[in-house]
């Protein structure tokens, strides 16, 4: 399996996982070099100390505001969203795998990881880390 590199980002709310694994879509606020094939992981704080990787999705597509539906559109400007992301797979982390495994740079805290750049290597590393990935 070939990989690509990647971007985490902090999944703070139930709601908005839900709609990643249900939806197969996510709005993001943050503005990256987004493109079809780069990976998205998906981090959360799993205590008050520790955050995990509990899954990942491939995107398939990058659409900016004005080009979605009256309802997503207002929810992009309602939120500061900056683009609407599509996934063609979605892979779960069972269990989450800890930041503090892959991350080896000296951050004041994990949640300033939103954002990050992660190599392809990085990305494996993580896929490979995974005890039980279920993919979809």
């Amino acid at each position: 399996m070939e990989y690509s590199s990647g971007f985490i980002t902090n999944i703070s709310r139930e709601d908005v996982l839900n709609k990643i694994y249900n939806e197969r879509k996510y709005f993001v606020e943050l503005r990256r070099d987004w493109s079809r094939g780069l990976r998205l992981i998906f981090m959360r704080k799993t205590s008050t100390t520790d955050y995990s990787f509990i899954g990942s999705g491939i995107i398939t597509g990058i659409v900016s505001p004005d080009r979605l539906n009256p309802y997503e559109k207002a929810l992009c400007i309602k939120n500061n969203y900056y683009r609407k992301i599509t996934f063609a797979q979605l892979t779960k982390y069972i269990p989450g795998i800890n930041v503090n495994l892959i991350v080896r740079r000296n951050w004041k805290s994990f949640a300033l990881l939103h954002g990050a750049h992660l190599s392809s290597s990085e990305v494996k590393n993580i896929d490979c880390l995974s005890k039980v990935s279920i993919v979809s």
